[in-house]
């Protein structure tokens, strides 16, 4: 149990460790988020399986972590547990965390390592624990999450395309600026795709092109959500990564050429692009990816680090993630 638990609960909603009774797991693991992530995450059912699989004394718990101002508070009591393996962070928290992180010494003389991704988008989703190595790492995954899944269903629709350079050259419409939005583009950019990024707010996707532009291989486009109807049927990838809304109903997907891989960040009933891609046949002909392909991507990078932190061998990681399933 955390040496810091009465210190993590008094500035959390729920009580996370409830589900531990009375075990001492040698791992703990969570996610902070300040939407209740106890109330929908599937990163605890996905962690906890692979746990199980791979016989580790592990838990992953949910945070819920209501106020922005408590962040500080809750990571150092949260880092400076001896068990502690990795933080997953999801919304609101993702900038704030990496601020806070930058700004905190880490315990017991650790370093801090930054991956070039937190770096670059100026937010994180991981820090993950190495005592032995006596190291904290920050690091971004969201984006890998995504990219992975493009990958999979490029391939699956060219099988003739070289596998180092699958997405390169391709089209890509990116729908929003957000967090989500800056972790997929920088993954697409550094793969080589044309990209144009469109928001409500044509100058946050003009911050965004901008802000990605030092890593991309062509000019980026940006602008408001008026360029979708010209832009889109020149794509090969539509990729919508906001929170809500929905930037071309069934009718307009419809309309667009039918080799166009439609991809959504959000899964379960907020995938709204998604679902209007299968209501327009799309599903059908395996185009369409919503935001559990981005959800276990994350999550598998993201394992793979911790995992190979406590001592599991590669071969026992891929094993244990290739006989997982989504439910």
């Amino acid at each position: 149990m955390l040496n810091t638990k009465e210190e993590l609960i008094k500035v959390l909603e729920n009580d996370p460790f409830a589900v531990l009774g009375q075990h001492r797991p040698r791992w703990i693991s969570g996610i902070v988020g300040g939407k209740r992530p106890s109330r929908y995450s599937r990163s605890p059912t996905l962690w906890n399986a692979l746990f199980s699989k791979l016989g580790m004394d592990a838990a992953f718990l949910s945070f819920d972590l209501p106020r922005p101002e408590d962040m500080a508070t809750f990571m150092r009591s949260f880092l400076d547990e001896p068990k502690a393996l990795d933080l997953t962070v999801t919304n609101p928290y993702k900038a704030i965390a990496w601020q806070e992180l930058s700004r905190l010494v880490p315990p017991n003389g650790m370093t801090l390592e930054v991956s070039s991704r937190v770096e670059a988008l100026g937010c994180l989703n991981h820090i993950l624990v190495d005592r032995m190595g006596g190291r904290l790492i920050a690091e971004n995954t969201d984006g890998v999450g995504m990219h992975r899944a493009l990958e999979v269903a490029y391939a699956l629709a060219h099988p003739a395309a070289p596998a180092e350079r699958r997405l390169h050259g391709s089209v890509v419409l990116l729908v929003g600026s957000g967090g989500a939005a800056a972790s997929i583009g920088f993954e697409l950019v550094r793969s080589g795709v044309s990209l144009t990024i469109v928001d409500l707010a044509a100058a946050d996707a003009r911050a965004l092109a901008d802000r990605l532009a030092p890593y991309a291989e062509y000019p980026i486009e940006a602008g408001d959500w008026n360029l979708i109807p010209r832009v889109a049927p020149q794509c090969g990838i539509v990729v919508s990564a906001i929170t809500t809304g929905l930037p071309i109903d069934a009718a307009g997907i419809a309309r667009l050429p039918p080799d166009i891989l439609f991809a959504d960040a959000r899964y379960g009933e907020a995938a709204q692009f998604a679902r209007a891609a299968a209501e327009a046949g799309r599903l059908s002909t395996g185009r369409v990816i919503d935001g559990r392909a981005m959800l276990f991507g994350q999550f598998e990078a993201a394992a793979a680090l911790a995992c190979s932190i406590a001592g599991i061998n590669r071969e026992s990681f891929e094993q244990a993630v290739s006989a997982m399933t989504w439910e």
